[in-house]
């Protein structure tokens, strides 16, 4: 409890301070004209000042230095911070060309490696440098995208900061839990007036030192953890998947559209979350649930005794944050235009050629679901340790497993099927593909190896492995595209659907597929007793016929489909709705 005294305080003293500090800023911002005025491609609706970074730098640099202890690598962090808010207020008040930013972002970036800041874990300065620097200013550049929609920048860099001041203090680190807790809690106190309906921006003086402050720091702690290679790398990169994913997205939709990857507009994962239907609120508070579940999980696996855990634990994470990123990169939010041109563009690069296709996407996911479900076997086979004999065995052998299951998927055609309307015989088609691609392995490794040390159910575990995982995999992107259409979404028209048999059945499904949803399915009228409060594709039988003129109003309901040919039942909800002024169609024009 010691450990995490100081962090606390720290985190409550530059909460106090921001919160003091932003109306100050919020002024200085009006007086002297550094207004965001809204734009076509921005997403705010009124002039809002810009200077909140101010703030945030003003309660980090009044707290953090207070718990350090002078070092070269402690002045470097906090040179390089200093910096980045300079080169964001510039950018704030100049309007800096992005080659411009990005090349002083590289050289800040410079500042702490020098001071002794890099990934602890690779010995060769060669890679190590680089890659650092890589790292701080991708971080960087990733908060500063993110900083796109009220409250969301702030409340992300809380959550990360949070996460990572935790794992510090539980490790004894208390000079690194001290200064992330100071910007966690600057961060805090400016969120207080940046939640939505924000009353002042951040800007990039305040973007570009969140990001840059936890993507040092990630690195400065990751020399504690050199006894466990795997979760030294793996831990800051969990903590910040949201930022990474909300980057990897725009930046590769962009490229694909023609777009610079630098210009504003409206295609962030918030963004995208507000065209499923979620209010600008709700699109914030799921991101931040994400963000704090990524940061739960980097927890629990650092404290976790077998590598066994924190490989699924990481695995888990990694597939569901790339199949929530496949599945927003499906919502549209380019014009039918901009979107043909797109597909239209020639390109040079085999890549960008390939990149919209799903097929290549599903290849990729299922290369890693392979890669993953083969170390799992070995994983639970020898309990969690991996010996020099046996990883090499793994290490020989996994070339042979990924090539012949991957061309066994293709075989059997796993990637033929458009999963928006898949069937359970798609579903079984993946299961004999695993099938065939285990045997022709286990074909493989006999032919190769003579399955010499080999262990049998290493094969069988596999097996099983992968065939959870890739259904599974393509279960929970199902999952998601059905969650997003159900939810309400402004303009589209209730309807009440009469019939709970196949056809509305097929009515209903025929509205959800709908991706511009101009209807919102409210649910059945049917008069057969036997499905009363019962559902039909979520949506519940509502009552009989009679209770129909009660549920228009009740419901509020735009229109009504009649999915029945019983010419009566019609009539009746022809005389019913023409009282009530509501229209209504037969249900065959939405087939």
């Amino acid at each position: 409890m010691l450990a995490v005294a100081p962090p606390l305080a720290a985190w409550a003293g530059a909460f106090l301070v921001a919160a003091l500090l932003t109306p100050a800023a919020m002024w200085l911002a009006r007086r002297i004209g550094v207004v965001a005025k809204p734009r076509a491609d921005r997403w705010h609706r009124q002039p809002t000042p810009l200077l909140g970074g101010l703030a945030i730098a003003g309660a980090f640099f009044a707290v953090a230095p207070w718990g350090l202890g002078w070092d070269q690598r402690v002045a470097g962090i906090l040179l390089g911070a200093a910096l980045m808010v300079a080169l964001g207020l510039w950018d704030d008040v100049a309007h800096l060309r992005p080659d411009v930013k990005l090349a002083a972002q590289m050289a800040i970036a410079c500042v702490p490696v020098v001071a002794g800041v890099r990934v602890e874990l690779i010995p060769v300065a060669a890679v190590g440098i680089p890659l650092a620097i890589v790292w701080i200013v991708g971080v960087t550049n990733a908060f500063n995208l993110l900083d796109n929609m009220d409250g969301l920048a702030a409340g992300v860099a809380a959550v990360t900061a949070a996460t990572l001041a935790l794992h510090a203090a539980l490790l004894g680190q208390t000079q690194l839990a001290y200064v992330v807790a100071a910007l966690g809690g600057a961060a805090t106190g400016f969120l207080v007036f940046n939640f939505n309906p924000a009353r002042v921006f951040m800007g990039d003086s305040g973007s570009l030192l969140l990001g840059y402050t936890l993507a040092t720091v990630a690195l400065w702690g990751t020399y504690t953890m050199a006894s466990n290679v795997v979760l030294a790398l793996a831990v800051p990169v969990v903590v910040m998947a949201l930022p990474i994913l909300d980057t990897t997205v725009v930046t590769l939709q962009r490229v694909w559209h023609g777009r610079s990857v630098a210009q504003g507009g409206r295609d962030h994962l918030s963004h995208r979350l507000v065209a499923l239907g979620l209010s600008e609120r709700q699109a914030v508070l799921v991101l931040y649930a994400i963000a704090a579940a990524a940061g739960l999980l980097a927890l629990s696996a650092t404290f976790v005794l077998d590598l066994l855990t924190a490989v699924v634990i990481g695995a888990t994470l990694a597939i569901a944050v790339a199949l929530f990123g496949l599945f927003l990169t499906e919502v549209r939010v380019y014009g039918d235009e901009e979107a043909t041109r797109a597909a239209a563009r020639p390109r040079t690069i085999l890549f960008a050629r390939w990149l919209y296709k799903r097929q290549m996407a599903e290849l990729l996911l299922d290369f890693v679901l392979v890669c993953v479900a083969y170390l799992g076997a070995y994983l639970l086979k020898f309990e969690g340790t991996l010996t020099g004999p046996f990883m090499q065995q793994f290490a020989a052998s996994l070339p042979y497993v990924v090539a012949l299951k991957l061309v066994a998927f293709q075989v059997l055609g796993v990637y033929k099927p458009v999963w928006r309307y898949a069937s359970v015989g798609d579903l079984l088609t993946v299961v004999r593909a695993t099938v065939l691609g285990s045997l022709l392995s286990v074909l493989a490794v006999l032919a190769v190896f003579q399955f010499e040390l080999f262990s049998r159910s290493v094969f069988v575990i596999d097996w099983l492995l992968l065939a959870v995982l890739m259904v599974g995999a393509r279960l929970f992107l199902t999952a998601l595209r059905d969650w997003a259409a159900r939810l309400p979404r402004a303009g589209a028209r209730r309807v009440l659907i009469v019939g709970a048999d196949d056809r509305g059945a097929l009515t209903v499904q025929t509205l959800l597929r709908d991706r511009r949803r101009h209807f919102q399915p409210v649910g059945f009228v049917d008069d057969d007793p036997a499905k009363r409060n019962r559902s039909v594709f979520g949506l519940p039988v509502l009552g009989g016929l009679a209770a129909l003129p009660e549920l228009l109003g009740q419901e509020e309901i735009d229109e009504v489909l009649v999915a029945t040919s019983d010419a009566a039942v019609a009539e009746r909800v022809a005389a019913i709705c023409g009282a009530a002024a509501v229209p209504w169609r037969a249900a065959q024009s939405e087939a």
